[in-house]
């Protein structure tokens, strides 16, 4: 489940903070496995989208799919998965063309997609409002609990939210816990609740399901909300961040299934490209597929790597370097860092402009 703009910070399970509207969520990752040091790769929903579907870490300039990186050849999600008799599907709260996506998730192996049109375009509670790019969340988890219901298992599915879009138009009273203003924090905050309500509501519809105690959920953002100035909130609520430039791209990652795994935390550093491998090593498939990461759940050392405009971080156990493939920025790591960003970057650009990413 990739999730607009989910913020680790504001979520209490994730930020250590008392902001009151995830309490859903922070109840499906304290059941499940929490990784708190895990990472977007960009700061745009398509660039989480192109690391989830193809394990690539995109550098400023480069290609993401559906801009000119699917003419490479590459391995895919869905490919990967259908190769071993799943059944695959892919939707979007957004239209249907948002990204793409429509035409990227039919490349990277998924059965069937559906967008906006195909959900229901029920309102708020009031009836009167929609948001910008598509519909309610809430018609977004229908959708997909009547599709699985039908698909042939074992079954993976992607499905990607949107309420929690700048503008943050309001869902109704009933989740406006802060004063609500379109344009700032506090109306994403009360799209946020809406959100987690209705995640909450899709996960109890679920568990009384028979597959459910064999279905793994997977729930990561697409990136950080990146937007407005929160300087007084977070005084206000007298929360201290320790480091902007991580905490700017700092997101949650839970893998939930309480009848197969038991609760934990993982400190491990990640990113968005480690699903592919992490999902592989779950289901213990045998599958060649190429990507500079690991899985998640694996005794090797993590690592992240983002990009963000024209800087690059990259951050393990030891701190973080910020580049601009020119110059170093900052530093709090060790000092290879700044070799591994400019390494890594050359293997990628070179293996992609030779079309030798996957043979």
């Amino acid at each position: 489940m990739l999730l607009e703009s989910w913020s680790a910070k504001y979520v209490d399970s994730f930020g250590n903070n008392n902001f009151k509207v995830t309490p859903n969520f922070d109840k499906i990752a304290n059941s499940g496995i929490k990784f708190t040091n895990f990472y977007a790769n960009g700061q745009r929903s398509i660039i989480g989208v192109t690391a989830i579907f193809s394990g690539i870490n995109l550098f400023p300039q480069m290609q993401y799919l559906g801009n000119g990186l699917e003419l490479s050849s590459i391995s895919y999600l869905g490919d990967i998965v259908k190769k071993h008799g799943y059944s695959t599907i892919s939707m979007q709260s957004s239209k249907r063309g948002s990204f793409r996506l429509d035409s990227i998730s039919k490349l990277a192996g998924f059965d069937s997609y559906y967008g906006a049109e195909d959900m229901s375009q029920v309102g708020n509670e009031n009836g009167d409002r929609k948001p910008r790019f598509g519909t309610w969340d809430g018609n977004m988890y229908n959708l997909l609990f009547e599709k699985i219901l039908k698909t042939k298992k074992p079954f993976l599915s992607f499905a990607f939210t949107s309420t929690t879009h700048v503008p943050f138009i309001s869902p109704g009273k009933k989740w406006e816990y802060y004063s609500h203003n379109n344009k700032n924090i506090f109306g994403f905050l009360n799209t946020l609740k809406y959100a987690d309500d209705k995640l909450g509501k899709f996960i109890q519809r679920c568990k009384k399901e028979p597959w459910f105690d064999n279905t793994i959920f997977i729930f990561l953002a697409d990136h950080t909300v990146g937007f407005g100035n929160d300087s007084k909130l977070l005084k206000n609520l007298k929360i201290k961040m320790k480091n902007r430039d991580l905490e700017g791209m700092r997101i949650p990652l839970v893998i939930y299934a309480p009848k197969i795994f038991k609760p934990k935390v993982i400190n491990k550093v990640g990113s968005q490209v480690d699903i592919i491998p992490t999902i592989i090593d779950i289901l213990n498939i045998d599958s060649t597929f190429t990507t500079i990461s690991n899985s998640l759940l694996g005794n090797n050392a993590g690592f992240a790597l983002f990009s963000r405009g024209q800087t690059i971080g990259y951050v393990d156990n030891s701190g973080y370097t910020i580049h601009t493939l020119k110059n170093k920025l900052d530093q709090t790591g060790n000092f290879d860092q700044e070799k591994k960003i400019k390494s890594i970057y050359q293997t990628i650009n070179s293996l992609l402009i030779k079309n030798e990413w996957y043979k």
